[in-house]
């Protein structure tokens, strides 16, 4: 990262060697051996319990979570970190709007990280297309992207990820097409409780969702969007139909 600008260098201050040896198993431990570790924004949270930010606390000096957030950092996204192979969190999110990450979604992710189980890249200035590797990666569930300026359809593969998509985040893009029919396959019904697709230009029903579980659904502000709304859809909270034509015929 020493290439990078100050805003990651400010983030990043405590990524140096040594460690501090009260805290580490070796001169350069990242994950030490307490919890929160040596290097701030870096985790290692032992094995896996489903989801990206899980971990059963098994200290094993892998690093499983990358999570910085709310920090000034800018430029593509840091494939400086394609080390960390075992990373089941890869969360860049911009929080209170600070994201700085620009270019397209680059397709080492889904070579560098063949755990991953969530990937946050939301609320920062992405461009291009939703790339259809993210969706065969093997163990992703989580896919936020919220809040950036991709453009495109949604990928048929989405709907037929191998775990089902737990969380599907891509609204306040600039993204348009039918919501694929894929979605509703047995897999990606039980899985997917989160479901936002908001101020995009997406088209057509909200059919696939019917029988899925949904707890939260953002639709707004999509006015192509029509006909009639499963109740698995409308019943979940942050339902709002404005800006949409959803309940009226398609």
């Amino acid at each position: 990262m020493q290439s990078r600008s100050g805003a990651w260098k400010e983030a990043l201050q405590t990524w140096t060697c040594p460690t501090p040896p009260r805290n580490s198993d070796g001169t350069c431990d990242p994950c030490g051996r307490l919890s929160d570790g040596n290097w701030y924004h870096m985790h290692c949270r032992g094995n896996s319990r489903g989801w990206g930010e899980s971990g059963d606390g098994t200290l094993n000096g892998l690093i499983t979570n990358s999570h910085i957030t709310s920090e000034k950092v800018d430029g593509p996204v840091p494939k400086e970190e394609c080390v960390l192979s075992h990373l089941r969190e890869f969360d860049y999110g911009g929080r209170e709007g600070l994201g700085r990450l620009s270019g397209p979604l680059p397709r080492w992710l889904g070579e560098c990280f063949p755990m991953l189980e969530e990937m946050d890249l939301s609320c920062n200035k992405l461009t291009g297309t939703l790339p259809e590797y993210l969706a065969k990666m093997p163990l992703l569930t989580e896919v936020k992207v919220q809040e950036n300026q991709l453009i495109g359809t949604i990928p048929e593969a989405f709907g037929r990820m191998k775990r089902g998509a737990r969380r599907f985040q891509v609204e306040h893009n600039h993204m348009h097409g039918r919501i694929p029919d894929s979605f509703k396959n047995p897999t990606t019904l039980a899985a997917i409780a989160e479901l936002h697709l908001a101020g995009n230009d997406f088209e057509g029903t909200l059919d696939m969702f019917a029988g899925s579980h949904l707890t939260t659904v953002t639709v707004h502000e999509n006015p192509k969007l029509c006909g009639m709304v499963p109740h698995s859809v409308r019943y979940a909270k942050g339902y709002n139909p404005a800006g949409t034509n959803l309940g009226k015929p398609c």
